[in-house]
Parts: structure tokens; sequence; C-alpha cells
């Protein structure tokens, strides 16, 4: 058995992060790999996945790998409270999580996935650079840049070609445009490769 110690606010964080994708199965992840926990949510088309490192990395074998648990949005919010002890303890069929504080316990058992399931998949994370940016920064870069991209809910594969927010390789500036106009906004040190789909922006900012 595996036993992870997690700090409050530290796993908090990662998983209202986790949360900026609403689970199209209504389950998110949990997924152990040495004294990490990475937390996935997934829709048709899009994922998050946030980590987070426990607080007694010395106790935990580094070459352990779980299986993947999934837990109901609904239970996350026994995470919400105000227990600050949380303990989460892994074996080969189930996932334990003990939260307490001020002379109270909870307690939620998670069987693993059946190999049988027909779940989908977590996506397979992929291997790419990272930048570093002043959030802010790119928060305003993103509310100038989406003037000229169609804020709206993407329904069809066109429509996510045409209503992007583009980013380039080595160029300090993402750009966007609309049927009679565009706009570009330069951030030094940007320098990514990748475009968002527009209605995917005020997920990001947040």
């Amino acid at each position: 058995m595996a036993k992870y110690i997690f700090d409050h606010d530290k796993l908090r964080l990662a998983i209202s992060l986790a949360k900026i994708i609403k689970p199209e199965s209504g389950d998110y992840c949990f997924s152990f790999s040495s004294n990490k926990l990475t937390i996935f949510s997934f829709d048709r088309r899009r994922y998050v996945c946030s980590s987070v490192l426990s607080e007694n990395i010395g106790e935990i074998d580094t070459s352990f790998k779980s299986n993947e648990y999934y837990i109901n949005a609904s239970r996350l919010s026994l995470f919400d409270s105000d227990l600050t002890s949380i303990v989460i303890s892994i074996n080969d069929k189930s996932m334990s999580i003990s939260c307490s504080g001020d002379f109270q316990k909870r307690n939620v058992n998670l069987k693993r996935k059946n190999s049988k399931s027909k779940r989908k998949q977590v996506p397979l994370i992929p291997s790419y650079e990272s930048v570093s940016i002043n959030s802010k920064d790119f928060e305003q870069l993103l509310t100038q840049v989406s003037c000229s991209a169609l804020i709206k809910e993407t329904k069809t594969i066109e429509e996510m070609r045409i209503n992007q927010v583009h980013f380039y390789s080595g160029e300090d500036y993402a750009c966007s445009s609309a049927r009679y106009y565009g706009t570009a906004v330069y951030l030094p040190g940007v320098g990514l490769d990748l475009s968002i789909v527009a209605a995917d922006i005020p997920a990001i900012k947040r």
C-alpha cells in the first residue's frame, strides 16, 4: 500500500485547475506516479491535467505507479471543506481518501478502473516545451486578441477552424481574424506554437 499526504491548499488548487474542463463522463481521473498525483478532466475535444506533489516524499517508492481511479464531480466537495489533513492510500483494488480536522473526519473509498470498462481512455500528455509568462500579461493578451475571434460555442469542425487564436513558434505575438478585420497583439517572450479555439479562451483566462 502507498500512502500520500497532501497540503490542503495545494491539492485544492490542483482540483480547481482540473475543474476548468467539465468532464463529459461526470468523473475526474486520479493517477499516481512516484510522489505525484495527477488529476485529469476531459470532454470530447479538450482535456486538462494538473499535478500536485505529496508532502511525505521520502516515504514513497519512486518506482510506484498506480491504476486510474475515478471520482464523481459531486464527491469533490470533500476537498472544499475546512478539513485540513488529507491522506490518500492506494492498494491493488481501491483508493481511500481520508480528510480530518476540527474534531471531524470524512472517508471515501473508490475502486480502481475495471480492465473491461468501456470508459474512454485518458489522453496521453504530449511532450512540449514550456515558457514562463506573467499571468496578468497573458490574460491581457488573450483579452485583446480575442476582439477579432468570435467567442461563441463552437459546434462544428469548421467553426473550430475559423474561430481561433494563433501563436507561432519564435514569434512574440498572437493573432486572430474575423470576416472583415484582424488583430495581432505582441508580448515579448510568448513564443508559443499552438492555436486556441476562441470559445475556450474564457476558461483559459480563469
